[in-house]
C-alpha cells in the first residue's frame, strides 16, 4: 500500500517536474533554438535510462530495495538544491482554466496532435515495460546481456533526442515528428 502510494507521488512530481524543465528550457533558450533547449532537457531523463535502469538491476541484485530508494532519495535532494541554485528566478502566469484546456479538443487540429503524442508515448513506454521480458524470454538474452540491451535502448534514447531537437530547429516540427513516426513505427513492426 505504501509502495504504491509512493510509487504515485512519484509520478505526479515527475510530471510536473517535466512540465517545468521543459517551459523553463523554452525561456531562456535563444530564439531559434527552443527544439535544442527542449532536448537538452531530455538528455537527463535518457541519461536515466541509459544509466539507472541497468545499473539499477545490477545494484537490485546485491541491495535491499531499501537501501536504493534511500540513495535515491539523497541524489533527489541534493538534484533539488542544485535546481535552486542554478535556475534563474522567474515570475509565473495565470493558469489555463481546466475548462479553457478542454476546450482545446474541440480543434481537430490539437485533437490529432495530442492523439498522436498519446500512442507515440504509449508505444514507447509498452515497449519499455516488456523489454526485458521481450529480451530474455523471446531472443534468449542473458540476464548481463539484457543489462547491455538496456543500456543501447537508452543510448538511441538520448540520440533520438538530440536528433529530434535538431531537426526541430532545421526542418521544421511538423516534417521531424512526422519522420520520427514512421521511424519509431517502422521499428516497432520489425520488433513483432
Amino acid at each position: 500500500g505504501m509502495l504504491l502510494g509512493a510509487r504515485i507521488i512519484l509520478a505526479i512530481s515527475t510530471g510536473v517536474f517535466m512540465v517545468v524543465a521543459l517551459t523553463v528550457a523554452a525561456k531562456i533558450s535563444h530564439p531559434g533554438k527552443q527544439g535544442s533547449a527542449i532536448a537538452t532537457v531530455l538528455v537527463g531523463f535518457n541519461l536515466a535510462l541509459i544509466l539507472g535502469v541497468p545499473l539499477g538491476r545490477i545494484i537490485a541484485g546485491s541491495h535491499d530495495w531499501r537501501i536504493i530508494f534511500t540513495g535515491v532519495g539523497a541524489l533527489s535532494l541534493i538534484a533539488m538544491l542544485v535546481l535552486l541554485l542554478a535556475i534563474p528566478r522567474s515570475e509565473g502566469e495565470a493558469p489555463v482554466p481546466i475548462r479553457e484546456q478542454l476546450a482545446l479538443f474541440k480543434s481537430p487540429r490539437i485533437t490529432v496532435a495530442l492523439s498522436i503524442s498519446f500512442f507515440w508515448i504509449l508505444g514507447y513506454t509498452m515497449l519499455y515495460t516488456y523489454i526485458t521480458p521481450f529480451l530474455l524470454d523471446i531472443t534468449g538474452m542473458s540476464e548481463g546481456m539484457v543489462n547491455v540491451g538496456l543500456f543501447a535502448f537508452g543510448l538511441a534514447s538520448l540520440i533520438g533526442s538530440q536528433a529530434g531537437g535538431y531537426g526541430a530547429d532545421k526542418w521544421g516540427i511538423p516534417r521531424t515528428m512526422i519522420g520520427g513516426l514512421l521511424f519509431h513505427s517502422g521499428i516497432l513492426l520489425l520488433l513483432t
